[in-house]
């Protein structure tokens, strides 16, 4: 085929295609490669040729081509998929198939090899694979133990399963206000039985100027025991202390501190009332995570669910929710619309009548209460 095409333009048309292309000789010592090579490993040509093949293969993966070779000796091909190292210190996954040639005697004598890089193509089909086998587990546990289960095992388990799927997410905790204020019910990343001890009332004067100007009012009085318990830097803790208790008004933006750091804001811009935050009952349901549990272009299908009459959300049965999910996870695996379902279910569940949904961007510190069941 060179000889048809010539030999410099059949040389430029291997060094422009993707795939990446090399020969091996004996004792596999890279005798050839194309552009293709270079800029998906960083090596340049002089830095690979006459190199041994194998030292660029993560050493994990070396006993995979070696067992593939006993499997099959002397055989014309071989298609295997290795780890293989870049300039940068990191490695690119490939997908190699190879022409093999062997001397007369069993030896060894040239691999042509054509690769592809599958690294990202194969990140993707995991993390795909990764997420439905989190949803087959939410379905497991609404299936199996909504009836039985404990309430804060599943808000534990839904907390649990928003830090693993959603993108970026570290820690994360779920809020659960009753009639005497707010109390922490689930925690990742921080210590749940100090968060627990936090003080966050709604007394009788809080609950007064709620009524008469629509802001809610939470009070953190910090124990500096408390604070010693979250890992923070004591000059933090003696600022705080100087300070006394800590009022956080949610109005349009709030600060919230956790640990001695500003973990982020409440934002109620995006609702139609800046009282928002007020709509919910006594007992309430608020999920914080790491990045964005529920998106704002599904805020449709939430107000379709809030219009429902009160009676008409007290008779839903934890097996239409139940049916939801399932149609949900089935249909598009979408992380957004199954938080803001499984919320719903767990709502129920405890016997709340709403949930609020809070999106923590952790890039921007702000989180916004978008959703309300």
């Amino acid at each position: 085929m060179r000889e048809r095409i010539g030999g410099v333009a059949f040389d430029q048309l291997i060094d422009e295609v993707s795939d990446l292309i090399f020969v091996l000789g004996p004792g596999f010592r890279i005798c050839y490669l194309n552009q293709a090579v270079e800029r998906t490993l960083g090596w340049s040509a002089k830095e690979l040729l006459g190199k041994r093949g194998l030292r660029l293969v993560l050493p994990e993966d070396r006993p995979t081509f070696r067992q593939s070779l006993r499997e099959r000796p002397l055989a014309p091909e071989l298609s295997v998929q290795l780890r293989v190292r870049i300039r940068s210190g990191d490695y690119r996954l490939l997908r190699l198939r190879a022409s093999l040639s062997w001397e007369e005697d069993g030896r060894f004598q040239q691999a042509r090899v054509i690769a592809q890089d599958v690294t990202e193509q194969v990140a993707l089909r995991h993390a795909h694979s990764s997420r439905a086998t989190h949803f087959s587990a939410l379905m497991d546990l609404f299936q199996q133990e909504v009836v039985d289960a404990p309430p804060m095992h599943l808000l534990q388990s839904l907390l649990d399963l928003a830090i693993e799927t959603i993108p970026d997410a570290q820690r994360g905790t779920i809020l659960l206000r009753g009639p005497s204020g707010f109390r922490f019910v689930a925690s990742v990343g921080w210590p749940l039985e100090v968060l627990q001890r936090l003080d966050m009332p709604l007394d009788d004067e809080h609950n007064e100027l709620l009524r008469r100007s629509g802001i809610k009012v939470i009070r953190l009085a910090y124990d500096p025991q408390q604070l010693l318990d979250l890992g923070e830097p004591t000059e933090l803790i003696e600022q705080l202390r100087a300070i006394g208790t800590y009022d956080i008004r949610v109005s349009l933006r709030a600060p919230i501190l956790l640990e001695g750091e500003l973990y982020g804001y409440f934002n109620l811009d995006n609702m139609d009332r800046p009282a928002a935050f007020d709509d919910l009952a006594q007992e309430a349901l608020i999920l914080f995570a790491g990045q964005a549990a529920v998106s704002l272009k599904y805020q449709q299908m939430l107000d379709q669910l809030a219009s429902a009459s009160k009676e008409s959300r007290r008779q839903a049965t934890r097996q239409s929710l139940i049916a939801r999910i399932a149609t949900i996870i089935n249909s598009t695996l979408d992380l957004e619309d199954v938080f803001a379902t499984s919320l719903a279910l767990i709502s129920e569940a405890i016997d709340v009548q709403k949930a609020g949904i809070v999106l923590f961007d952790w890039k921007r510190r702000v989180g916004s209460l978008v959703a309300q069941w």
